[in-house]
């Protein structure tokens, strides 16, 4: 759309202006000036909240009711930056307007920026739609709660969400309680642990809990409850963050490329481009014939990733074998085999392959028990090479699976083909849709060490593992 490229190009334009004169018509004449076309109005508002207009609020707060979803959003975000103030109610509304017609994305943005502002008024709105009737309002509201700056309302509304049916929900509300420190939380915590079926959501628990209390005695939950009866009353938080280098839960010693393998629900999405052809440094194992490469701790490089993640590599030692040379995709293939001949029988795994576009093992997650485990290693051993790097079509066909908790994507390139290829607008994209899912995505930058897979995985909860030996 010409006038829709023209119309952004004028607001990236207004708002780099320095001028006085200019940001004072932007605060005023500007919402006048651009009458009811919804092109203007989105233009003068992403032009005024670049700018941080104070002046442009009373203006702003009048675009979040407008009927273009494209306005409002715009008057949303530059609210965010200028300050939402009085627009609670406006947003509040807007957001009502808006229930049940698929919008996440202004839902995402508008609770966020309500979150934000951290008035119990604003919070209290967020709150309301994270104890809703809609699983994927709650998911989102969740996140959302994590953003309000020290509030007891949202603390109390995330432990709340522990106790939801929804399993994404609570990993929700556990990602959200994870961006707070309050001494409330620590009770509900220890609950958690004695009721949650989910392995990997106590896991997560107790990665809040370690670093909260200083105290560490695993996933026990009769040991959790002895402790606080006894030191409930008179505990205090910790100085500063806790103690470092004690919060890594590991769930069960399995790993893949050096990341904890704790989820049972799980999808690795592998990059076959021609570029995989090319060699890198192994080590075969010496006295371990039968068992395929493992990762050394000495040959990969952890960088980036969620705090408390990571760790060492997969188990190998350090100068115990062999130094060769081995295709990437090769290496790749036997780290998958190993991975899916020792998960457990109850897990479900999926396959998905990009090169220029992707190609799904399963339409679905599907048992490893029976003959699936068969199945998906030989898939993984056939696997051949392609041209192109079509990263987000590949996240987003996994992120369809609603029963996919955790993603491990690695790639030895930057994207190059799908609907999608530039690396921020990817970030954002994926963050969006994410949203509601909250799934974990894993990144292993495969020979190349990559700033747009540390920023993918740090946003969406996982770890990053640049892999340049093996």
């Amino acid at each position: 759309d010409p006038q829709a490229a023209y119309n952004s190009r004028a607001a990236a334009a207004l708002g780099g202006m320095k001028s006085e004169e200019v940001k004072a018509w932007l605060a005023e004449g500007a919402f006048a000036a651009a009458g009811s076309d919804p092109a203007k109005c989105a233009a003068v508002a992403r032009a005024a909240g670049e700018l941080r207009l104070e002046g442009a609020r009373k203006g702003l707060e009048k675009l979040v009711g407008h009927a273009s979803n494209d306005v409002a959003l715009a008057a949303i975000l530059a609210l965010t930056r200028v300050g939402v103030g009085e627009a609670t109610a406006g947003i509040a509304q807007a957001l009502e307007r808006r229930k049940g017609k698929g919008d996440a994305t202004f839902m995402i943005q508008a609770l966020d920026a309500l979150a934000t502002s951290g008035t119990d008024e604003a919070v209290d709105v967020v709150a309301k739609f994270a104890g809703g009737s809609d699983a994927e309002a709650r998911t989102i509201a969740m996140g959302s709660l994590a953003l309000a700056p020290q509030s007891p309302k949202a603390v109390a509304a995330l432990t709340k969400g522990l106790a939801d049916d929804d399993p994404v929900v609570r990993l929700a509300a556990l990602k959200g309680l994870g961006r707070h420190r309050d001494k409330a939380m620590v009770e509900p915590l220890i609950e958690f642990l004695g009721k949650e079926k989910e392995e990997r959501l106590k896991a997560n628990a107790l990665e809040i809990l370690v670093p909260l209390t200083n105290q560490n005695m695993g996933l026990v939950y009769e040991d959790w409850k002895k402790w606080w009866e006894a030191n409930g009353d008179r505990f205090e938080l910790p100085k500063g963050d806790g103690e470092k280098g004690t919060t890594q839960v590991k769930a069960r010693d399995l790993s893949y490329f050096g990341i904890e393998v704790s989820s049972k629900r799980l999808s690795f999405l592998v990059d076959i481009s021609s570029s995989m052809t090319q060699e890198m440094t192994v080590t075969r194992r010496t006295g371990k014939d039968d068992d395929p490469l493992e990762p050394s701790k000495g040959k990969t490089e952890v960088k980036g990733g969620r705090k408390g993640g990571g760790g060492g590599g997969g188990g190998g030692a350090p100068g115990g074998g062999e130094a060769t040379k081995m295709k990437r995709i090769d290496v790749l293939k036997r780290e998958l085999v190993r991975i899916l001949k020792k998960l457990p029988a109850d897990t479900q795994v999926n396959i998905i392959t990009f090169n220029r576009t992707h190609k799904a093992w399963q339409d679905q997650l599907q048992p490893l028990a029976g003959g699936g485990r068969d199945k998906a290693v030989k898939f993984v051993e056939g696997l051949q090479t392609g041209t192109g790097t079509n990263v987000f079509d590949t996240v987003e066909a996994a992120l369809k699976d609603k029963r996919v908790d955790t993603l491990y994507l690695l790639t030895d390139g930057e994207p190059t083909a799908g609907r999608i290829t530039q690396p921020q607008a990817i970030l954002e994209e994926v963050r969006n849709q994410n949203k509601g899912r909250r799934a974990t995505i894993h990144c292993i930058g495969f020979g190349e060490d990559s700033a747009f897979l540390r920023d993918l995985a740090r946003l969406n909860g996982g770890d990053y593992r640049f892999v340049n030996e093996y």
